[in-house]
């Protein structure tokens, strides 16, 4: 007897490899997805980027980006260029705050990338805070 075939549909821009009923579906990580965000805010001159993997440990996100950026005119061109990204992977990206503040907060998918001006950055600590998450690349 042939076991069933297995066949791929795209959800989310994601590859799903679709198994047979009785097998749960494997979808790509969304560590590639992190890599090229990173990828993207190094490319725009974001500094000390930093990549945590937060499998695990939180329910809302699979991973933080969290960078530096010299001035608000900086973060806005990082965000403009993650939001581009993120269209041309037909993902929808999700923003808070304003580049006036200090940080700005951007979600793709299950990854949340910090923008921070540098007394931001030192304010907040979020690499303290979850210093239980795996760091996977540091760019500096």
């Amino acid at each position: 007897m042939t076991p069933p075939r297995a066949y791929t549909r795209e959800v989310r821009s994601e590859r799903v490899l679709e198994a047979p009923l009785n097998e749960a579906p494997v979808a790509t990580p969304g560590i590639e997805l992190a890599h090229r965000l990173v990828d993207v805010v190094v490319d725009h001159m974001g500094e000390d980027v930093v990549l945590l993997d937060l499998t695990g440990l939180a329910a809302f996100a699979d991973y933080f980006i969290i960078a530096t950026v010299d001035n608000e005119r900086q973060m806005g061109a990082v965000t403009q260029a993650i939001d581009e990204a993120a269209r041309a992977l037909e993902l929808r990206s999700y923003s808070e705050g304003a580049s006036d503040s200090g940080w700005v907060l951007v979600a793709v998918g299950g990854v949340v990338i910090h923008l921070f001006s540098l007394e931001q950055r030192v304010r907040y600590d979020l690499e303290s805070l979850w210093a239980h998450a795996r760091e996977v690349v540091r760019v500096q």
